[in-house]
């Protein structure tokens, strides 16, 4: 409105100091076009659509206070220091697989690393495929050997995957299984485990010297055992350790018998002794749980299990990942680590009617 103002004042001035008649019809001209502006009904702006307001959030209440999981009270001052605790878990059909690791109470205080490891990962060259679940347990004595324990978890997963290894080691298993009893079949199982094995046990002794170590200073204990996938019947299982492991079962009936259980030589180690290895084939159906873990760890299990401690609950169900490491985080009277794989074996679904 301003402007046509400023302009009609221009046109006007312009007309005042004219002559001659256009300049008067000019002004009377300008003056109907001020009254039709003033005249004319200007609409109010559209009114923008009412907005409903946002409901008010309402927070949940706040959680229960967790119980103490883990406190560590000093970090690893040494190289290739390990997370304090781990924990990884999958389920592959009707099998769930939960695995970890955790320091124990002694290392957390004295801020010394974790010596054990547990992993699992697949290995789709067998067939069927196969989850390899390994745990291993550097020894006490060596100022190292939490390096040992997570290089021979990572070696064995590269070793078992190569194309010739694999192939061969599911070709001698089956011919073990199908010919059960025979010294032949089972003595060239044996040996391929064995170069499996010696292989770690070289990774090791690259890694020590990598670090300017001897070898001796990086051993570890491992167990690990092949678990053929599928939703089948009856599971195959192949379990494998040198040094102190073991595998065992829980039952609702309140005992953890062990399927498999490496304690004669419990300081046999890698890479120093490949030839204490030992094997042995499991099975296993719907409802049972299998518990691969380390030697510190199988004791912990079973004293937890003969007190009535919350182990004796996996039984009823596949625990999640926290609460799978809560299991291996309870109070233990040896402070020591723990490194444990679980498998649940679910049982199959009702038949549709």
């Amino acid at each position: 409105m301003t402007v046509v103002f400023v302009i009609l004042f221009l046109l006007a001035a312009a007309g005042a100091v004219g002559t001659g008649s256009w300049a008067l019809q000019l002004r009377k001209q300008l003056a109907a076009a001020e009254q039709q502006l003033r005249a004319r009904v200007i609409p109010p702006p559209p009114r923008q659509a009412m907005v409903e307001p946002r409901p008010e959030r309402v927070l949940p209440p706040p959680p229960e206070a967790l119980p103490e999981l883990a406190a560590p009270s000093a970090l690893p001052n040494v190289a290739d220091s390990e997370p304090d605790s781990t924990v990884d878990g999958a389920r592959l059909g009707r099998l769930v697989v939960r695995a970890g690791a955790t320091r124990g109470e002694s290392n957390r205080q004295d801020g010394l690393a974790r010596r054990q490891a547990a992993a699992t990962t697949l290995l789709s060259r067998f067939d069927p495929p196969v989850l390899l679940s390994a745990v291993a347990a550097g020894l006490p004595s060596r100022d190292h050997s939490q390096l040992g324990a997570v290089q021979a978890c990572k070696s064995l997963h590269g070793q078992l995957s190569e194309r010739a290894t694999s192939l061969a080691l599911d070709a001698a298993w089956k011919d073990a299984e199908a010919r059960s009893g025979s010294a032949v079949a089972d003595d060239e199982l044996r040996r391929l485990l064995r170069a499996a094995v010696v292989e770690v046990g070289r990774s090791l002794t690259l890694a020590a010297r990598g670090r300017n170590l001897e070898p001796e200073n990086v051993a570890t204990g491992l167990t690990f055992m092949l678990s053929r996938l599928g939703d089948v019947p009856r599971r195959r299982h192949l379990v494998v350790g040198v040094g102190s492991g073991a595998l065992l079962r829980v039952s609702g009936d309140g005992k953890m018998p062990a399927e498999y259980e490496e304690a004669a030589e419990p300081l046999a180690n890698l890479p120093e002794n490949p030839d204490q290895l030992s094997w042995r084939t499991v099975e296993s159906g719907p409802g049972d749980v299998l518990v691969l873990c380390t030697g510190t760890t199988a004791a912990f299990l079973k004293r937890e299990k003969e007190k009535g401690g919350p182990v004796i609950d996996w039984h009823g169900g596949s625990p999640d990942l926290v609460r799978f490491f809560w299991y291996l985080n309870q109070q233990d009277t040896s402070r020591e680590d723990h490194a444990a794989v679980a498998l649940w074996e679910l049982p199959p679904p009702a038949a549709s009617r």
